[in-house]
């Protein structure tokens, strides 16, 4: 399954107000979207879950150190794509 779907799908199931197949790569999550931080994070856990890979989101989410304003779909699914083949992030405890 294509990343976007992956991710139009996961959106859908935390928004299930939402039909993922109008969803696609330039939808934005906040403008478009109305997703709040809280169901952004449970959108990211469906996606790490989908794609069996632990992904660190912090680098697109906040970039330089500061929030992102908003995200659209198809620059989440290329950073997904882009991060699926890197070795998984080592958990540092504080």
């Amino acid at each position: 399954m294509p990343t976007i779907d992956t991710i139009a799908r996961s959106i859908a199931r935390v928004r299930p107000d939402l039909d993922p197949d109008w969803l696609d790569g330039d939808t934005q999550l906040r403008a478009d979207l109305g997703l709040s931080s809280i169901d952004l994070l449970n959108v990211l856990a469906l996606i790490t879950q989908a794609v069996g890979k632990k992904i660190m989101y912090e680098p697109l989410l906040l970039p330089d150190g500061k929030p992102r304003p908003d995200l659209s779909i198809g620059e989440l699914a290329a950073f997904v794509d882009a991060n699926r083949g890197a070795a998984d992030p080592k958990i540092v405890a504080m």
